[in-house]
């Protein structure tokens, strides 16, 4: 059923052209990449390999007066130099689409779904970035939500988010619904409220509920500045505890930079059960004038399930050269160390992986109206 629905992406982002469509644009793309991974299977013993792997993505854009359409769909196939048993042509891929329809200049209606199949699935434990291994992980997401706007400076939202993990026999089903309002009463400070119920079932039979009530504020410190908090209660299955997010964000000359720290509470893809995480990342990132365009993206993660907990440091460096209109250089280099290994309830384990990344893309757009 999940393979069906990724396939079934971008027949949707071809059936939304009607005759009445102002514009449309397909743009396919292709990438080569040479990759080396210190650490295949993310483990305590590495092992090393160089991978080649070819990409091809299509994404679709539509839009009309009242709605805007899009649509993506990307597939990865990988070689492996040594470890020949893990070549593939089915190594990731990733569908989804997002829709916008103004009903009426106060009122909008959202809806946004997404497939994701990887053979790595820490890039799917967001939150925390911990490490399960190799091994084939998907998640399919389905988001829709309406929006309305009480005036300029005053709106509100209702939404609900359902998601299926897959991982190792494990699976999740989280449902989350969600009602919000923000105001602005100033164009400096804004305040907002949101209270937000998640349901989890763990492989169809251990059901957990929380439930979090936050508010939020922002504030311009200077016209370059500015400072986001929030915070409130959660009540997990009875047990109370606090979500607190805070983020101070700097506009520079040539780029932007965030700092930002975060508590709640997550699950992670393939195990039961509720962890608790804390988080402090940062984001550095700018564009130079011959166009190219770097990042920099420390991290310090903290997470604790049970009586079992891991620390992340992790390390993201990465940059893209621009080559004319339809060519791009891309290059990254990512550092995980991780101690500690809730998956394998090891409190002193120790994994580290590097990844190089030296990537070509070309891309072509075509448009019609």
């Amino acid at each position: 059923m999940i393979r069906f629905v990724a396939a079934l992406v971008p027949v949707l982002a071809a059936a939304a052209v009607t005759p009445h469509a102002q514009s449309l644009s397909v743009s396919p793309s292709i990438g080569i990449s040479q990759m080396y991974d210190d650490n295949l299977f993310d483990r305590p013993a590495a092992e090393a390999d160089t991978i080649t792997r070819v990409s091809a993505r299509m994404d679709a854009h539509y839009r009309s007066e009242p709605q805007t359409f899009s649509a993506r769909y990307a597939l990865d196939a990988d070689w492996f130099a040594h470890h020949t048993d893990l070549t593939t042509t089915h190594a990731r891929q990733d569908a989804g689409f997002e829709e916008q329809y103004h009903a009426t200049r106060r009122l909008t209606f959202n809806t946004a779904a997404a497939f994701t199949e990887t053979q790595t699935p820490a890039e799917l434990n967001l939150a925390t970035a911990l490490t399960p291994g190799r091994a084939r992980a998907q998640r399919l997401t389905l988001q829709p939500s309406v929006a309305y706007e009480f005036g300029p400076l005053t709106n509100a939202t209702i939404g609900y988010v359902a998601a299926h993990d897959q991982l190792l026999g494990v699976s999740l089903v989280t449902q989350t619904a969600t009602a919000s309002i923000e105001h602005h009463r100033s164009a400096r400070d804004g305040v907002g409220w949101e209270y937000s119920y998640q349901s989890f079932l763990f492989d169809a039979i251990e059901r957990k509920t929380s439930q979090v009530l936050t508010a939020e504020w922002t504030h311009d410190l200077t016209h370059v500045t500015s400072v986001s908090l929030r915070g409130g209660p959660r009540v997990t299955d009875g047990t109370l505890s606090a979500d607190a997010v805070a983020s101070l964000h700097r506009k520079m000359r040539i780029g932007e930079a965030t700092l930002a720290y975060a508590h709640t509470q997550t699950t992670l893809i393939g195990l039961v059960g509720i962890a608790d995480s804390h988080s402090v990342t940062a984001r550095v990132s700018g564009e130079l004038r011959s166009g190219l365009r770097l990042r920099v993206e420390p991290g310090l993660l903290r997470t604790m399930q049970m009586t079992l907990g891991s620390t992340v440091y992790r390390m993201s460096i990465g940059g893209v050269q621009p080559i004319g209109h339809r060519f791009a250089i891309e290059a990254s280099y990512d550092l995980n160390l991780q101690h500690g290994n809730i998956y394998a309830a090891e409190r002193v384990e120790t994994i580290g992986r590097h990844v190089l990344v030296l990537k070509l893309v070309a891309a072509a757009t075509e448009a019609a109206r």
